[in-house]
Protein backbone atom coordinates (compact mmCIF):
# COMPACT_ATOMS: atom_id res chain seq x y z
CA UNK A 1 0.00 0.00 0.00
CA UNK A 2 0.91 3.65 -0.34
CA UNK A 3 -0.15 6.76 1.51
CA UNK A 4 0.75 10.43 1.52
CA UNK A 5 0.04 13.31 3.89
CA UNK A 6 -0.30 16.62 2.07
CA UNK A 7 -2.06 19.96 2.43
CA UNK A 8 -2.95 20.89 -1.16
CA UNK A 9 -6.33 22.29 -0.14
CA UNK A 10 -4.81 24.44 2.58
CA UNK A 11 -2.16 25.79 0.19
CA UNK A 12 -4.83 26.73 -2.37
CA UNK A 13 -6.76 28.62 0.32
CA UNK A 14 -3.57 30.38 1.38
CA UNK A 15 -2.88 31.44 -2.21
CA UNK A 16 -6.40 32.86 -2.50
CA UNK A 17 -6.11 34.71 0.78
CA UNK A 18 -2.79 36.24 -0.31
CA UNK A 19 -4.06 37.09 -3.80
CA UNK A 20 -1.42 34.83 -5.35
CA UNK A 21 -3.59 32.25 -7.10
CA UNK A 22 -1.99 32.96 -10.48
CA UNK A 23 1.53 33.64 -9.22
CA UNK A 24 4.62 32.18 -10.87
CA UNK A 25 6.16 29.35 -8.88
CA UNK A 26 9.83 29.09 -7.91
CA UNK A 27 11.95 25.92 -7.53
CA UNK A 28 13.28 26.55 -3.99
CA UNK A 29 11.65 28.23 -0.98
CA UNK A 30 14.58 30.48 -0.03
CA UNK A 31 17.58 31.74 -1.98
CA UNK A 32 20.86 30.64 -0.30
CA UNK A 33 22.20 34.20 -0.51
CA UNK A 34 19.39 35.54 1.67
CA UNK A 35 20.13 33.34 4.68
CA UNK A 36 23.84 34.17 4.50
CA UNK A 37 23.31 37.92 4.37
CA UNK A 38 23.29 40.42 7.21
CA UNK A 39 20.11 40.59 9.29
CA UNK A 40 18.82 43.39 11.54
CA UNK A 41 19.20 43.15 15.29
CA UNK A 42 16.16 41.84 17.12
CA UNK A 43 14.18 44.34 19.14
CA UNK A 44 14.51 47.22 16.67
CA UNK A 45 11.40 49.06 15.49
CA UNK A 46 10.37 47.79 12.04
CA UNK A 47 11.70 50.17 9.39
CA UNK A 48 8.48 50.02 7.35
CA UNK A 49 6.06 50.32 10.26
CA UNK A 50 4.08 47.97 12.44
CA UNK A 51 1.37 47.45 9.81
CA UNK A 52 3.94 45.86 7.50
CA UNK A 53 5.32 43.79 10.38
CA UNK A 54 1.80 42.63 11.26
CA UNK A 55 1.24 41.52 7.65
CA UNK A 56 4.49 39.55 7.77
CA UNK A 57 3.37 37.86 10.99
CA UNK A 58 0.15 36.79 9.26
CA UNK A 59 2.11 35.25 6.39
CA UNK A 60 4.48 33.56 8.83
CA UNK A 61 1.56 32.07 10.76
CA UNK A 62 0.06 30.60 7.58
CA UNK A 63 3.42 29.05 6.61
CA UNK A 64 4.09 27.65 10.06
CA UNK A 65 1.19 25.20 9.94
CA UNK A 66 2.25 23.19 6.84
CA UNK A 67 5.92 23.35 7.87
CA UNK A 68 5.12 21.58 11.13
CA UNK A 69 2.57 19.12 9.80
CA UNK A 70 3.82 17.67 6.52
CA UNK A 71 6.17 20.04 4.66
CA UNK A 72 9.63 19.69 6.20
CA UNK A 73 11.05 21.04 2.92
CA UNK A 74 10.06 24.56 4.03
CA UNK A 75 10.94 24.04 7.68
CA UNK A 76 14.29 25.85 7.56
CA UNK A 77 12.84 28.73 5.54
CA UNK A 78 10.06 29.21 8.10
CA UNK A 79 12.57 28.91 10.95
CA UNK A 80 14.69 31.61 9.30
CA UNK A 81 11.73 33.91 8.68
CA UNK A 82 10.66 33.49 12.30
CA UNK A 83 13.76 35.40 13.37
CA UNK A 84 12.16 38.56 11.94
CA UNK A 85 8.79 38.22 13.66
CA UNK A 86 9.16 41.55 15.51
CA UNK A 87 11.38 43.48 13.07
CA UNK A 88 10.07 42.51 9.62
CA UNK A 89 9.84 45.00 6.79
CA UNK A 90 8.85 44.88 3.14
CA UNK A 91 11.88 42.79 2.17
CA UNK A 92 10.90 40.05 4.64
CA UNK A 93 7.40 40.00 3.14
CA UNK A 94 8.97 39.35 -0.26
CA UNK A 95 10.94 36.46 1.26
CA UNK A 96 7.77 34.99 2.79
CA UNK A 97 5.93 35.32 -0.52
CA UNK A 98 8.85 33.49 -2.12
CA UNK A 99 8.09 30.50 0.10
CA UNK A 100 4.44 30.73 -0.91
CA UNK A 101 5.48 30.79 -4.57
CA UNK A 102 7.43 27.60 -3.95
CA UNK A 103 4.39 25.97 -2.36
CA UNK A 104 2.22 27.00 -5.31
CA UNK A 105 4.31 24.78 -7.55
CA UNK A 106 4.43 21.87 -5.10
CA UNK A 107 0.88 21.83 -3.75
CA UNK A 108 0.53 18.07 -3.67
CA UNK A 109 3.93 17.37 -2.18
CA UNK A 110 3.85 15.78 1.25
CA UNK A 111 5.16 12.93 3.37
CA UNK A 112 5.06 9.69 1.35
CA UNK A 113 4.76 6.28 2.97
CA UNK A 114 5.36 3.21 0.81
CA UNK A 115 4.75 -0.33 2.01
CA UNK A 116 8.00 -2.26 2.08
CA UNK A 117 8.43 -6.05 2.01
CA UNK A 118 11.85 -5.96 3.68
CA UNK A 119 12.74 -5.11 7.27
CA UNK A 120 11.22 -1.90 8.60
CA UNK A 121 13.28 -0.02 11.15
CA UNK A 122 13.45 3.17 13.17
CA UNK A 123 16.17 5.43 11.79
CA UNK A 124 17.41 8.99 12.22
CA UNK A 125 19.84 11.64 11.01
CA UNK A 126 21.18 14.92 12.36
CA UNK A 127 23.17 17.87 11.09
CA UNK A 128 24.20 21.38 12.12
CA UNK A 129 25.16 24.57 10.30
CA UNK A 130 27.96 25.92 12.49
CA UNK A 131 27.53 29.65 13.26
CA UNK A 132 25.03 29.87 10.42
CA UNK A 133 23.18 32.88 11.84
CA UNK A 134 25.11 35.94 10.65
CA UNK A 135 23.82 38.18 13.46
CA UNK A 136 24.30 36.02 16.54
CA UNK A 137 26.75 33.38 15.20
CA UNK A 138 24.48 30.72 16.64
CA UNK A 139 24.23 27.38 14.85
CA UNK A 140 21.14 25.92 13.22
CA UNK A 141 20.42 22.28 14.03
CA UNK A 142 18.28 19.84 12.12
CA UNK A 143 17.14 16.30 12.84
CA UNK A 144 14.84 13.72 11.34
CA UNK A 145 13.47 10.43 12.64
CA UNK A 146 11.72 8.04 10.30
CA UNK A 147 10.04 4.66 10.40
CA UNK A 148 10.57 2.71 7.21
CA UNK A 149 13.08 0.73 5.14
CA UNK A 150 16.74 1.06 6.10
CA UNK A 151 18.27 4.08 4.40
CA UNK A 152 20.97 3.17 1.90
CA UNK A 153 23.17 6.14 0.82
CA UNK A 154 24.34 4.10 -2.18
CA UNK A 155 20.77 3.90 -3.49
CA UNK A 156 19.38 7.46 -3.59
CA UNK A 157 16.36 6.27 -5.55
CA UNK A 158 15.21 4.47 -2.40
CA UNK A 159 14.44 7.36 -0.01
CA UNK A 160 14.25 7.11 3.75
CA UNK A 161 10.46 7.07 3.81
CA UNK A 162 8.24 7.30 6.83
CA UNK A 163 9.30 10.59 8.44
CA UNK A 164 7.64 10.91 11.84
CA UNK A 165 9.78 13.60 13.48
CA UNK A 166 11.46 16.57 11.82
CA UNK A 167 12.96 19.64 13.48
CA UNK A 168 14.89 22.75 12.45
CA UNK A 169 15.87 25.24 15.13
CA UNK A 170 18.39 27.89 16.07
CA UNK A 171 20.51 26.77 19.03
CA UNK A 172 20.17 28.90 22.15
CA UNK A 173 23.88 28.96 22.90
CA UNK A 174 26.74 29.95 20.63
CA UNK A 175 28.90 26.93 19.75
CA UNK A 176 32.65 27.46 19.70
CA UNK A 177 33.37 24.68 17.20
CA UNK A 178 31.77 22.52 14.54
CA UNK A 179 32.15 19.50 16.81
CA UNK A 180 30.11 21.20 19.53
CA UNK A 181 27.27 22.21 17.21
CA UNK A 182 27.17 18.74 15.63
CA UNK A 183 27.23 17.08 19.07
CA UNK A 184 24.27 19.13 20.26
CA UNK A 185 22.35 18.18 17.11
CA UNK A 186 23.16 14.49 17.62
CA UNK A 187 22.20 14.74 21.30
CA UNK A 188 18.79 16.19 20.39
CA UNK A 189 18.31 13.44 17.80
CA UNK A 190 19.12 10.78 20.41
CA UNK A 191 16.48 12.22 22.73
CA UNK A 192 13.90 12.03 19.94
CA UNK A 193 14.94 8.44 19.24
CA UNK A 194 14.42 7.56 22.90
CA UNK A 195 10.93 9.08 22.79
CA UNK A 196 10.06 7.29 19.54
CA UNK A 197 11.37 4.03 20.95
CA UNK A 198 9.06 4.24 23.95
CA UNK A 199 6.12 5.23 21.75
CA UNK A 200 6.72 2.23 19.48
CA UNK A 201 6.76 -0.04 22.52
CA UNK A 202 3.44 1.36 23.75
CA UNK A 203 1.92 0.78 20.31
CA UNK A 204 3.18 -2.79 20.26
CA UNK A 205 5.54 -2.22 17.34
CA UNK A 206 8.70 -4.27 17.07
CA UNK A 207 11.79 -2.15 16.50
CA UNK A 208 15.23 -3.55 15.74
CA UNK A 209 18.06 -2.11 17.84
CA UNK A 210 20.36 -0.33 17.71
CA UNK A 211 18.67 2.54 15.89
CA UNK A 212 20.98 4.07 13.28
CA UNK A 213 21.73 7.76 13.66
CA UNK A 214 23.36 9.16 10.53
CA UNK A 215 25.83 12.00 11.08
CA UNK A 216 28.39 13.64 8.79
CA UNK A 217 30.82 14.70 11.53
CA UNK A 218 33.67 12.23 12.12
CA UNK A 219 34.28 13.56 15.64
CA UNK A 220 30.74 12.82 16.75
CA UNK A 221 30.96 9.31 15.31
CA UNK A 222 34.26 8.70 17.13
CA UNK A 223 33.02 10.06 20.46
CA UNK A 224 29.93 7.85 20.23
CA UNK A 225 32.06 4.72 20.60
CA UNK A 226 35.11 5.92 22.48
CA UNK A 227 35.60 8.60 25.10
CA UNK A 228 38.35 11.02 24.12
CA UNK A 229 39.27 13.44 26.89
CA UNK A 230 40.09 16.80 25.41
CA UNK A 231 40.13 20.13 27.22
CA UNK A 232 38.60 21.88 24.21
CA UNK A 233 35.53 19.63 24.45
CA UNK A 234 34.98 19.81 28.21
CA UNK A 235 32.09 22.30 27.94
CA UNK A 236 29.94 19.92 25.88
CA UNK A 237 31.14 16.52 27.12
CA UNK A 238 27.80 15.93 28.90
CA UNK A 239 26.01 15.93 25.54
CA UNK A 240 28.72 13.58 24.25
CA UNK A 241 28.16 11.33 27.28
CA UNK A 242 24.42 11.07 26.61
CA UNK A 243 25.05 9.95 23.02
CA UNK A 244 27.79 7.54 24.09
CA UNK A 245 25.64 5.99 26.82
CA UNK A 246 22.84 5.22 24.38
CA UNK A 247 25.43 3.67 22.04
CA UNK A 248 26.97 1.61 24.86
CA UNK A 249 23.51 0.28 25.75
CA UNK A 250 23.01 -0.66 22.06
CA UNK A 251 19.95 1.55 21.71
CA UNK A 252 21.64 3.81 19.15
CA UNK A 253 24.43 3.39 16.63
CA UNK A 254 26.00 6.54 15.19
CA UNK A 255 26.94 5.95 11.55
CA UNK A 256 28.96 8.30 9.38
CA UNK A 257 27.11 9.67 6.36
CA UNK A 258 28.84 12.03 3.89
CA UNK A 259 27.57 15.61 3.94
CA UNK A 260 26.42 15.39 0.32
CA UNK A 261 24.04 12.55 1.27
CA UNK A 262 22.93 13.76 4.69
CA UNK A 263 19.30 14.62 4.00
CA UNK A 264 18.97 16.71 7.20
CA UNK A 265 21.20 19.30 5.54
CA UNK A 266 17.96 20.68 4.09
CA UNK A 267 16.84 21.48 7.66
CA UNK A 268 19.89 23.56 8.57
CA UNK A 269 20.45 25.96 5.67
CA UNK A 270 19.07 27.29 2.40
CA UNK A 271 20.34 25.10 -0.44
CA UNK A 272 20.79 25.55 -4.16
CA UNK A 273 18.26 23.78 -6.36
CA UNK A 274 20.21 20.59 -7.17
CA UNK A 275 21.10 19.82 -3.53
CA UNK A 276 17.66 20.91 -2.32
CA UNK A 277 15.79 18.58 -4.65
CA UNK A 278 18.06 15.64 -3.82
CA UNK A 279 17.63 16.02 -0.04
CA UNK A 280 13.92 16.76 -0.38
CA UNK A 281 13.37 13.40 -2.08
CA UNK A 282 15.25 11.59 0.70
CA UNK A 283 13.45 13.45 3.48
CA UNK A 284 9.86 13.38 2.20
CA UNK A 285 9.71 10.00 0.52
CA UNK A 286 8.04 8.93 -2.75
CA UNK A 287 5.34 11.25 -4.05
CA UNK A 288 3.55 8.51 -5.98
CA UNK A 289 2.90 4.81 -5.43
CA UNK A 290 5.62 2.48 -6.65
CA UNK A 291 4.98 -0.79 -8.39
Amino acid sequence: GYGKLHMAGYIEQMLEKCGMTDCNSQPIPLDPGIAKGAVPALGETPADGWDVCWLFQCLLGMLLWPAIKCRPDIMFAVCFLGRFASTAGKIQILWAKGVIRYLSGTKTWGLGYQRHDGPVVLQAASDADFAGDSRTSRSTSGLAVGFGPQYDPAAPADPAVGLIIGRSFLERKVASSTAQSETHAAHDAVEEIMWARHLAAELGLTVDYPVRLHCDNAGVVKQASKQVNHTAAKHFRVAQAVVRQQCDERHVEVVHLPSAKNYTDILTKALARTAFEYHRAQLMGPQAARK
